[in-house]
């Protein structure tokens, strides 16, 4: 299910392909506003202007809604993943030298 809220949720169930996959479009299209933006921006007429302010409002906006869809997913599937660090083994694996410095 997608889950605009903790309570609240579209009607669609979604693989977590799928999920990534509308995530990835909606960056793609707040990157789409944003450069629309600018090219209205550059006109500089004041009607483009506020077209322009438009467009790059509704580009910041679809840039950070998969921050907010992530959190409240991983919030929704994944609680304990915020508390839960590398483990040693992750650590001596991943940077073996790095334990020699801080020892």
């Amino acid at each position: 299910m997608m889950y605009l809220s903790r309570s609240r949720c579209l009607p669609v169930k979604l693989t977590l392909r799928q999920f990534i996959w509308m995530m990835e479009i909606i960056v793609g299209a707040a990157m789409f506003s944003g450069i629309l933006g600018k090219r209205f921006f550059l006109a500089g007429n004041t009607l483009e202007l506020l077209i322009s302010l438009s467009l790059f409002a509704l580009g910041l906006a679809l840039y950070l809604i998969p921050v907010y869809v992530g959190r409240i997913w991983i919030g929704r599937y994944y609680p304990a993943m915020t508390l839960v660090g590398p483990t040693e083994e992750v650590i001596n694996t991943s940077f073996p030298g790095l334990r020699s410095i801080f020892k």
